[in-house]
Formats: structure tokens, sequence, C-alpha cells
């Protein structure tokens, strides 16, 4: 049977490339969820702080967000809204410290630039 205007279907019926892809994009999510899932049992459980579990949940939800783009749009846009809301608390610390970037500031601090060509004698 041909389809007019779609992908030829190969002989045993299945179309091959959306059958990888989809595997693909499955393991992306339940990867993701996974994240996602471990992350809020090490927050309920008072064993996981906020500025690690900030990150790790916007790791997960960018995942979720990759794996549903195709098929449900409005679900990756909330997991995306969702990661960036994470990250940015990641980054700027829920506590009033600074996060990463305190700490990044912090180090470059104490650099000090020399010169490493040699003198000009003129």
């Amino acid at each position: 049977m041909t389809v007019r205007g779609g992908p030829q279907p190969a002989p045993h019926g299945r179309i091959p490339h959306v059958r990888q892809k989809g595997h693909r994009l499955i393991i992306v999510t339940v990867t993701g969820l996974g994240i996602v899932l471990v992350t809020a049992a090490g927050v309920l459980t008072d064993r996981l702080p906020s500025g690690p579990a900030d990150g790790l949940s916007a790791l997960g939800n960018s995942l979720i967000a990759v794996g549903f783009m195709d098929e449900l749009p409005l679900v990756a846009v909330v997991n995306s809204a969702l990661a960036a809301y994470f990250a940015y608390h990641w980054w700027n610390g829920r506590d009033g410290q600074g996060g990463p970037r305190r700490r990044l500031r912090a180090g470059f601090r104490h650099f000090v630039g020399r010169r490493r060509t040699a003198p000009s004698h003129g």
C-alpha cells in the first residue's frame, strides 16, 4: 500500500527512523524524570541542600523538556520554565549567599595579569 505525502512503511510495517528517535527520547525523558524524582526525595528527607537540589532540578527539567518537545509542546514549555527557574536559583543561591556566581568571583579576585612578552629594548 502506498501512502501519499508521507514516508513509505518498512517491510515489517514500521518506519525505522521514527522508532529509533522514539527510543532516544524515551531514554532522555525517563532520565530527566529520574533526576527530578531523586532530587525531590532528597529534599523531602533533608539529605540534599537547596543549592545542589536546584541545579539537579534544572538539569532534570531540561531533559524532560527535550524529551517532550515534539509530542507535547505545552509540557516542554512548562518544564523549560521550571528549568529556568531552578537554574536561576542555583546560580544566584536561595540563601542570599550568591551561589556559584559568588564563588567564581572570589576565585578570580586574586588574579593579577602579568606581561608575558619579552620587553622591547629600545
